[in-house]
């Protein structure tokens, strides 16, 4: 993650840098406060000092309308800024805080040291890594990070639970796996920060930590009953945020006693809620805090082929590529990529197999108001006033839907609100460019005639799921 306070000189070139010097992998944010917010949104008394901020903003998020970049991170709203550890951080002319009894930095020391000069001396001491769900200090540290899965705590299969409705001694059993899961978690990561690191000296001083919850939406659904419209509904959910609230002490007073027993020291930050793309997708659930995506579609995954002594690759060679291609899955060649073939692999996320219907809702259903403020919940109930890090979010904004002063307009009015959010440019009919994207949505018709090519028993589940969806007439062939 790079970062720049919005109050340098230079920011505006920093701000361009993904559209002007070809980053299109770029991860750039401005670091802001209230003050800028202040004079963006005219809630700051008149001031010569006015024109920077909102110049600042109008270029931020034109670039950003366009690809995404730069985002906005509320530096004042971080742990560290508010608690000061940040600042008390000891200052060392010799880069020891640099290395351990293991690892070192001795040629760059000298450097090294420089640079925590400049860091004790900056106004945002800390920023985030580059998802966005960890507090890290500016110079350098680690992401120990972990989640848990509430739905998978349920104690009987998820097709015998009626959504909300649970006889007491099994919703306790539930939630009881729950809370061992949180506190398990919370050991698990805290015993991977006593290992000799590089950033030793700084994990020695924060021990910091984050842990969250994945497949929230699922978890709602069955244990309480609640879509994602409930859920926004404070008083309605309220059951819902207390248990949220609840493991989210649960967690915190477990880091702190964990410390405590290992001579440690009290975590900086221990909740946090992470992309969770990877272990979400192990078990079909929504990933962190993000909505479904989408209702079905095909996960293309690279498989690579052989280089032949002239040079040429081949493409099919991986034997796995072959026995997909067999069983009838949909396989393309890319041209982008040499050698490279992709396999599609039909797929139906869990939450669209738990009866929910229609009550499903995809992120490009909820408008970006309602994900704020599902933001802003997530920060109130699970991050909470300390030892907090941040909720890890990316909202689309489809631009067909949205013009740049619309955008303007719901960025300063919300984006204040919350620590973090990633806002990432997109069209519903679009395709970005690319010659493909790792999940491309099809429509239930096309998703019923490619499975039905297919002739393997490790996907019947997803086979007969749409097959029963085109009987019912929700996806006529």
């Amino acid at each position: 993650m790079a970062t720049k306070s919005w109050r340098d000189e230079d920011v505006l070139h920093f701000i361009r840098a993904k559209e002007e010097g070809g980053l299109w992998t770029a991860n750039h944010s401005v670091m802001v406060d209230q003050e800028f917010w202040g004079y963006v949104n005219a809630t700051t008394a008149a001031s010569p000092l006015a024109e920077h901020p909102r110049a600042v903003f109008a270029e931020a998020t034109r670039c950003a309308w366009i690809n995404g970049e730069p985002g906005f991170i509320n530096g004042d709203r971080l742990e560290d800024n508010r608690t000061g550890s940040a600042r008390d951080k000891p200052v060392y002319t010799d880069g020891r805080d640099f290395c351990s009894a293991r690892y070192r930095a001795t040629q760059a020391a000298t450097l090294l040291a420089e640079l925590a000069e400049c860091a004790a001396r900056a106004h945002f001491p800390v920023t985030t890594n580059p998802c966005g769900e960890i507090t890290l200090y500016v110079t350098g540290g680690y992401c120990v990070i972990g989640d848990f899965a509430p739905l998978l705590a349920c104690p009987i299969p998820l097709d015998a639970v009626t959504p909300g409705r649970h006889a007491p001694e099994l919703a306790e059993q539930w939630d009881a796996r729950v809370r061992d899961s949180v506190r398990l978690g919370v050991r698990f990561l805290l015993r991977a920060n006593r290992m000799d690191a590089l950033y030793g000296q700084e994990v020695a001083r924060t021990n910091r930590i984050g842990i969250g919850p994945t497949g929230l939406h699922e978890w709602a659904w069955l244990r309480f009953g609640l879509d994602f419209h409930d859920m926004l509904d404070e008083e309605h959910a309220a059951p819902f945020w207390q248990a949220v609230c609840e493991l989210s002490t649960i967690a915190k007073a477990e880091a702190n006693a964990y410390a405590q027993e290992t001579g440690t020291a009290r975590p900086v930050t221990v909740t946090t809620v992470k992309p969770a793309g990877t272990t979400s997708k192990l078990f079909g659930l929504t990933e962190g805090a993000h909505l479904p995506a989408r209702r079905q579609y095909l996960r293309w995954v690279q498989f690579k082929g052989v280089r032949r002594e002239d040079g040429v690759w081949e493409h099919g060679a991986d034997p796995l590529l072959r026995t997909y291609e067999s069983k009838g899955y949909p396989v393309r060649s890319l041209r982008s990529f040499p050698g490279m073939s992709v396999v599609g692999f039909p797929t139906v996320p869990l939450i669209q197999r738990l009866g929910m219907g229609e009550r499903v809702l995809t992120a490009p259903e909820a408008t970006p108001e309602e994900q704020y403020r599902w933001l802003s919940l997530l920060e109130k109930y699970w991050i909470g006033a300390e030892q907090g890090n941040q909720v890890s979010y990316t909202l689309k904004i489809y631009t067909d839907r949205h013009d740049l002063e619309s955008f303007r307009a719901m960025v300063a009015q919300n984006q204040p609100k919350v620590r973090c959010c990633a806002v990432l440019p997109s069209r519903a009919d679009s395709d970005l460019g690319y010659e493909y994207l790792p999940e491309e949505e099809v429509s239930p018709s096309r998703f019923a005639a490619i499975t039905a090519k297919i002739k393997d028993d490790n996907v019947r589940e997803v086979v007969d799921w749409a097959h029963l969806q085109c009987a019912s007439g929700a996806c006529p062939l």
